[in-house]
């Protein structure tokens, strides 16, 4: 009896010990979603025309995407947020790094300008001691292959936070030399839409058949102790 129980063991051992493949803090989870475990939201890798911010904000909320990989359809759609809604942006000052509005923003002051620096590794144009840095911008999209493209006609992305201190105004992310702040509502960007949470990711072929060895040995010291029993 205990020699089908240690069996037993085994195949749940096997069965949930499974790896998981680890990409950075970017999991493309197929189908064009792209989760951000530091953010715990979903980004959506597709390519969209210009609009202006009003437009964007009801494109994104009335966004319903189906997920061909998982058969689900994903909706609870808006643009990237600013931390703080409120925060304002003193467009006469240098600005160059460590604040919410200008070059080298806080990574931590809005979804965009995390994706953009932390997640995948870009750099402004200038440094925070203002020198010109080499390989500024849009260099590194990661697993993006559509919503962000370097050499970009127009790199601004739309936020979804209007800026307080102007209504008419709204914030915006810079892919081209990495800047963040305000702009027109009326003017025409790109628009990056996320989710919050992640969706489910489907086991890649060799965890797969790491699971199925698992559960039959979970299925065959079943049966044999089932027959033991009797």
């Amino acid at each position: 009896m205990q020699h089908h129980l240690t069996k037993l063991a085994i195949g749940l051992t096997l069965a949930s010990a499974l790896p998981t493949t680890v990409h950075a803090a970017l999991y493309d989870r197929g189908g064009g979603l792209i989760y951000d475990s530091d953010l715990n939201v979903t980004w959506l890798d597709v390519a969209t025309p210009l609009m202006n911010w009003s437009d964007a904000v009801n494109w994104a909320t009335n966004l319903s995407v189906f997920d061909s990989v998982r058969n689900v359809t994903w909706t609870g759609w808006r643009l990237p947020a600013m931390a703080n809604p409120s925060a304002g942006c003193d467009v006469n000052a240098s600005n160059l790094g460590g604040t919410n509005c200008g070059y080298n923003v806080d990574p931590t002051s809005s979804e965009m300008a995390h994706l953009f620096f932390t997640e995948l590794g870009n750099k402004s144009y200038v440094s925070p001691t203002g020198v010109i840095q080499a390989g500024f911008g849009l260099v590194n999209t990661g697993p993006f292959l559509h919503a962000l493209a370097p050499n970009m006609t127009t790199p601004n992305f739309w936020m979804g936070t209007t800026y307080a201190a102007i209504p008419t105004f709204a914030w915006q992310f810079n892919t081209y030399d990495g800047t963040q702040d305000f702009s027109d509502k009326t003017n025409f960007f790109h628009v990056l839409a996320a989710r919050p949470g992640d969706v489910a990711a489907v086991p890649e072929a060799d965890t797969w058949a790491m699971l199925l060895a698992g559960l039959t040995l979970v299925g065959v010291a079943v049966r044999r102790r089932g027959q033991s029993d009797t």
